[in-house]
C-alpha cells in the first residue's frame, strides 16, 4: 500500500531514516558513522537480530547490507511507515527485493536525533503493509532496471532449462503462529492455475529439533522448513518457493495473490497446461 505521506517539518525519525536508506541502496554504511548513537542497539523478530554499541551495529548492518548486494538482486530501500496500533506507525525504511517488500527497519532517535534502536520487522506488523514516501536517498534507477532485465534473462533460460517434461512444484513455509488456512486456499489456486503441478506446506517450529544416536550423542537434525528457506534464498515468514526440477526458480514470493504469483511464471515462460506424449504399445 503507498501513501505519499508529508510532515510540515521532517522529524528526527525520518532524517535518520533517510540516512539508513541512504546505506542501502548505495551497499556503503559508511556515512552512518555519524548518525549512530554510543549505546545504539539492534533487535529484531528473530533471535540472531541483536548487536549493541555503535561499532557492533554499523557492523551487523554492514553484513546486512552486504548479504542483500551478494544477491544480485534488483533492491529498493525506502523511507517508509508502518502501523503496529490503529493510527500508530513506526517509521523507517522499508526494503523491497524482486518487487515485494519484505523486511521494515523501524528507526528510533535519541534527543540528539541519532539512531538509537533500529528493529527489524519481518513478520508482525508484516512488511508488506508498510506506507511508502516515494523517498529514496541514493537510489539507482538505471541499475536497478539494468539488473532486473538481466535476472529475468537468467529466469527465463532457467524454466527453458528446467521444464521440460517438469511442472511446477509450490513450496510454502509459514511461522507456527500463523493461520495455515489462507495459504493453502493460495496453494490451492496455484496447483489449479498450473495443470500437472503439486504442492506442500511446511510450519517453522521455535523450537529446535534434535535426537541422539544409540550411544547418546546429540544429532542435530535440520528441518525441511529450514532447508526449504534456505535453498529458495527468502527472508521470513510467510514465503512461498517454486521448484522446477527440484531447483528453486527464484527467490522465495513474500505475495500471497495468487493472480500475481500466476502471471509472473507465465513470464518465466512456464506454460500453464501441462503437455503429455501419448504412447502406444504393440504387442505380438
Amino acid at each position: 500500500m503507498a501513501s505519499q505521506y508529508r510532515e510540515k517539518k521532517r522529524s528526527p525519525r525520518i532524517r535518520a531514516a533517510q540516512v539508513l536508506a541512504r546505506a542501502f541502496n548505495t551497499l556503503n554504511v559508511e556515512h552512518l558513522r555519524e548518525c549512530i548513537a554510543k549505546d545504539a542497539v539492534i533487535d529484531g523478530d528473530k533471535e540472531n537480530d541483536r548487536a549493541e554499541g555503535a561499532d557492533q551495529v554499523l557492523s551487523f548492518l554492514e553484513t546486512s547490507i552486504n548479504r542483500i548486494g551478494a544477491l544480485h538482486r534488483p533492491t529498493i530501500a525506502e523511507v517508509a511507515r508502518l502501523e503496529f496500533a490503529p493510527k500508530k506507525y513506526f517509521v523507517g525504511v522499508s526494503i523491497e527485493i524482486d518487487d515485494v517488500i519484505f523486511l521494515f527497519l523501524a528507526v528510533h532517535t535519541d534527543k540528539n536525533g541519532l539512531i538509537k534502536v533500529i528493529y527489524f520487522h519481518e513478520n508482525n506488523p508484516s512488511p508488506s503493509d508498510a506506507e511508502l514516501s516515494g523517498d529514496r536517498p541514493g537510489f539507482n534507477l538505471s541499475k536497478y532496471e539494468s539488473t532486473k532485465e538481466c535476472l529475468w534473462a537468467f529466469r527465463r533460460d532457467a524454466v527453458k532449462r528446467l521444464s521440460a517434461g517438469n511442472r511446477p512444484h509450490f513450496v510454502a513455509v509459514i511461522h507456527e503462529s500463523q493461520d495455515p488456512e489462507r495459504i493453502l486456499l493460495v496453494l490451492d489456486e496455484l496447483t489449479r492455475n498450473f495443470d500437472g503441478s503439486t504442492c506442500e506446506l511446511l510450519i517453522n517450529s521455535n523450537y529446535a529439533i534434535g535426537n541422539t544416536d544409540a550411544t547418546g550423542h546429540f544429532l542435530n537434525f535440520v528441518p525441511a522448513y529450514e532447508k526449504a528457506v534456505s535453498e529458495m534464498g527468502s527472508v521470513g515468514f510467510p514465503t512461498l518457493g517454486v521448484l522446477l526440477n527440484g531447483e528453486c526458480i527464484r527467490p522465495g514470493y513474500r505475495s500471497w495473490n495468487p493472480d500475481e504469483v500466476t502471471a509472473d511464471l507465465v513470464k518465466m515462460g512456464i506454460s500453464k497446461t501441462a503437455s503429455f506424449k501419448e504412447q502406444v504399445l504393440s504387442v505380438n
